[in-house]
């Protein structure tokens, strides 16, 4: 129940909401806010009173509100039933929004245009609350305290000095000059709260500013962020904005993850009445690591701002983060009030939001906010791609454009054409560029950033025809130069892709990784061992052509793991990717911007690796990924155009055209054993080789057996056999070519006998889920196929499909051998037929032999469920089957 709103239907232990952490031999105890419907302090305390909770600050100037500790079950469930009380939540934990890079200056904003005329913040009182608040050179501090009792001057987390000091050093010989130097600082001090989050605790930041309110403060600067919402902290901001004070908060440093990358921005900024603030970098454009969303209001310089450091009374940092961008507009609105004293909170507000340089789109997104913000004496430099409103049309043709001094940010239009995947990508730059690319609406769709490193960036993109987009191009930090954007479209890429459904996969995967239904998209994608308890790992190897421009890797990913656990990708022997798994509801979904990496000519080994390498279980145990791609360009190596990289054939048909002389290839697997028939379907007499999964063995070919120039190739196959067809103009000859469909009809036997024991490497029906082979327990033989381990509300599935012809000679049947060992009446086994069910077993059965089900004709769907309904796990927990058969 950590970090959740309680209700009164929860069931509570006693161990966790108590939540104490032990560091040092010192027990930390959880605190807790109790928010009131009422603003009578001396009602709401004599409630807490009566239940003999201890009250550690009563929040005089935030009547509301009320902070305990060490609340027992019974206490606690009382408030939560009690008709005067909103909320009870335990304190969440917020950690500083901060980062590192290199040093720039400030006046890009225009802040010397406020000085100049004698604005410096001087007898406006900016609140900061933070880590603590050195003594040092560069610093004079109105008010220093620490709602927890420590030592105020102990910036135990080097940020809260920094934050300070962007607002307010001083105007003299010493160090740098902060946005409003002559503002009266008042700094809130709180210990790390080492039970929460390792960070900051939800309870000690409202009583910070319940603190700074009563100190009568016009600013409150919050450099901290947090996922989930603590309701004490929104009770005392609450107070603190109707009371006239302006609360101005960092949206976060989430911007480079890669799962709900436009809804990134965290709380407090999150709330309406705060001013939430993104970060940029000195070329205006958003720096890499800053929250995006649709409660972003305005952009500041954020990335590498000198500031004092909190470790050294004469020592300065380079600081950056949007912990950075967030005092910077605390500063700003401290000038803004010195200039308008008489001004409310909300013309303040104004103020900061109206005077802003425009960037992305016009007006308002979520990126930028409302754009960046600047004096009112600012001259702002327009230019062609500045914004979305004059973006530069972009053509399949590509653009050549160059960025100049002040004009470092280039949006290009570009309409496609065709859906499909596009890669885009910047050639024969003399600048070091970051690319981007947005929708219609400014939702950004994915970015390349090469970190500086001079490589050009390039990025595949699933785009609709018909739809605009806006691809972004700036240069890395503040260099000019030339640049050539080119597009290439589906039909000039080869795409080799698995999406992990039943059919054809494209890669030939070695390893312990197999389907599982948690797919990005469809319903399958590609797991990590479940139960391993040290390493799984899959790998496939692809061969990319020496003419190969741009080769990229692309995947979706996702973690339901210890925060310990780590999924690396490794190619040719080199960690590419590292990504730690953290469990919780927000951070198990799965990425919506695709991972891309960049592949070398030749062969690349590709390596998916899920390592446990804590002792903890949590989650599913897993790493997942789908919708993986190999994308390049080639001029001489299109999809199709070579046997190693064939036109994948899903269901009984595809489609491709064969260029003149040429030769076009198909892939494909066969669902279950008998013969198959392969013809063509071309408006040219054309020729068929069916080839083996070596490449070189023909195992049919034909030119004219379908009639009309067309072949017939009849051949044999076993299930999950893979062959390629060969299809080419009659002797190679010119003016045979165009337009060709591939036809593949199903065997129609008239008997069958199809049967898996799971003793072989090669099994009789393809097998999609989550079951897995095991030596535990077998009916005959060694191996019998095992569910997966759950939860309690889960299903483990196993599933094939198997297609019955109406002229079979015997009655359709399966026949299989199960085992069941689990809770009885609550988890069990169930299996079903096209949905419905024809098996349900529960307890401890032993081995079940010879089952029967009576099959219909066409595609009979044989679904295998262990469903695990109750809380209790008795036995193995879980059912096997062995020696499935199907006949006819």
């Amino acid at each position: 129940m950590t970090g959740e709103i309680w209700s009164k239907h929860d069931k509570y232990d006693t161990n966790d909401y108590l939540s104490r952490s032990i560091e040092k031999g010192e027990i930390r105890v959880a605190k807790f806010s109790i928010v009131f419907h009422g603003f009578d302090h001396s009602a709401n305390k004599k409630i807490v009173e009566e239940l003999n909770a201890k009250i550690i600050d009563e929040m005089p100037n935030t009547p509301n509100l009320i902070i305990v500790e060490d609340l027992s079950e019974q206490q606690l469930e009382q408030l939560e039933l009690h008709p005067d009380v909103v909320k009870v939540q335990k304190s969440q934990g917020f950690s500083p929004a901060m980062a590192q890079s290199v040093e720039w200056s400030l006046p890009l904003s225009g802040i010397p245009e406020f000085h100049n005329r004698g604005y410096t913040g001087l007898g406006v009182r900016v609140g900061v609350i933070d880590s603590g608040f050195r003594d040092h050179e560069d610093m004079t501090y109105a008010y220093r305290y620490s709602v927890t009792g420590g030592d105020v001057t102990n910036d135990w987390a080097n940020h809260g000095t920094s934050c300070a000091g962007i607002i307010g050093m001083r105007n003299n010989t010493l160090g740098y000059l902060g946005v409003a130097p002559d503002a009266e600082l008042y700094c809130i001090a709180m210990d790390q709260e080492i039970g929460f989050g390792n960070g900051y605790s939800g309870a000690d930041i409202a009583r910070a500013i319940d603190h700074l309110i009563g100190k009568q403060v016009k600013v409150i600067s919050i450099s901290l962020a947090k996922e989930i919402n603590d309701s004490g902290v929104e009770a005392a901001i609450n107070i603190a904005v109707n009371k006239g004070i302006l609360v101005i908060a960092s949206a976060g440093n989430s911007g480079e993850e890669a799962r709900d990358i436009n809804n990134q921005v965290m709380y407090p900024a999150k709330l309406s009445n705060v001013i939430a603030v993104g970060a940029v970098k000195r070329n205006r454009d958003l720096a890499k690591y800053s929250a995006r969303g649709g409660e972003i209001n305005v952009v500041a310089p954020g990335d590498g701002v000198r500031a004092p450091s909190g470790t050294s009374f004469t020592g300065y940092q380079s600081f950056n983060g949007t912990s950075c961008a967030a005092p910077f507009v605390a500063g700003l609105a401290a000038l803004f009030w010195q200039q308008y004293p008489n001004y409310t909170a909300s013309q303040i507000r104004n103020l900061i939001e109206t005077n802003v340089y425009d960037i992305g789109k016009d007006g308002f997104d979520k990126s930028f906010g409302k754009g960046m913000v600047i004096s009112p004496w600012t001259t702002i430099t327009n230019y062609p791609g500045r914004l979305t409103s004059n973006a530069v049309i972009l053509t399949n043709t590509g653009y050549n454009g160059s960025i100049a001094s002040d004009k470092y940010i280039v949006h290009h239009k570009y309409t496609p054409q065709v859906t499909g995947k596009h890669l885009f990508f910047v050639d024969s730059a003399t600048v070091d560029t970051v690319m981007n690319v947005y929708d219609d609406n400014y939702n950004m769709i994915n970015y390349d950033d090469d970190n500086g490193s001079g490589t050009n960036p390039a990025m595949v993109v699933n785009l609709t025809a018909g739809q605009m987009y806006y691809v972004k191009v700036a240069s890395y930090g503040t260099s000019t130069g030339v640049y050539s954007l080119k597009v290439l479209t589906p039909d000039q890429l080869t795409i080799l892709e698995d999406t992990f459904e039943p059919g054809a996969p494209h890669f030939d995967y070695e390893g312990d990784w197999r389907q599982e239904k948690e797919a990005q998209s469809g319903t399958y994608c590609w797991g990590s061992k479940s139960d391993t308890r040290t390493k799984s790992s899959t790998k496939f190897t692809v061969k990319i052509p020496s003419d190969a421009n741009t080769p990229l890797l692309i995947f979706h990913h996702k973690m339901n793991a210890d925060s310990r656990n780590t999924m690396e990708v490794i190619i040719n022997g080199e960690r590419k990717f590292l990504r730690t798994g953290t469990f919780g509801s927000s951070t198990t979904i799965w990425s919506d911007q695709p991972k891309q990496i960049e592949l070398v000519t030749g062969d690349n080994t590709i390596e998916f690796v899920y390592n446990m390498l804590g002792s903890a279980i949590t989650g599913s145990n897993q790493a997942y990924i789908d919708n993986l791609a190999v994308v390049f360009y080639s001029p001489f190596s299109k999809s199709g155009e070579s046997i190693d990289y064939p036109i994948a054939v899903n269901g009984t048909s595809a489609n491709g055209t064969l260029k003149d002389t040429k030769d076009l290839f198909f892939m494909y697997t066969a669902p279950h054993k008998g013969s198959y028939t392969f013809t063509t379907s071309s408006g040219f007499d054309a020729y068929m080789e069916i080839i083996s999964s070596n490449k070189s063995t023909v195992l049919g070919k034909d030119d004219d057996g379908a009639g009309d120039g067309q072949p017939k190739v009849v051949v044999p196959l076993s299930a999950g056999d893979i062959v390629y067809a060969k299809v080419y103009g009659y002797s190679h000859s010119a003016g045979k070519y165009g337009p060709v469909t591939l036809n593949i009809t199903l065997p129609k036997a008239s008997s069958a006998n199809i049967s898996e024991g799971f003793e072989g490497s090669k099994y009789a029906f393809n097998f999609t889920g989550d079951w897995a082979d095991s030596k535990v327990e077998a009916s005959t033989g060694t191996w019998s196929r095992r569910s997966k381990t759950i939860n309690h509300k889960e299903t483990s599935t196993m599933q094939f499909t198997e297609s019955i012809p109406t002229n079979y000679t015997q009655t359709p049947t399966l026949k299989f051998d199960y085992f069941v060992s689990s809770e009885a009446n609550y988890d069990y086994l169930e299996v079903l037929v096209n949905g419905v069910s024809k098996l349900k077993a529960s307890g401890e059965t032993g081995w079940v032999k010879d089952y029967s089900v009576t099959l219909g004709t066409g595609n009979q769907t044989v679904t295998f469920n262990y469903v695990k309904d109750g809380s209790t796990s008795k036995g193995q927990d879980c059912a096997y089957v062995d020696n499935i058969r199907v006949t006819y």
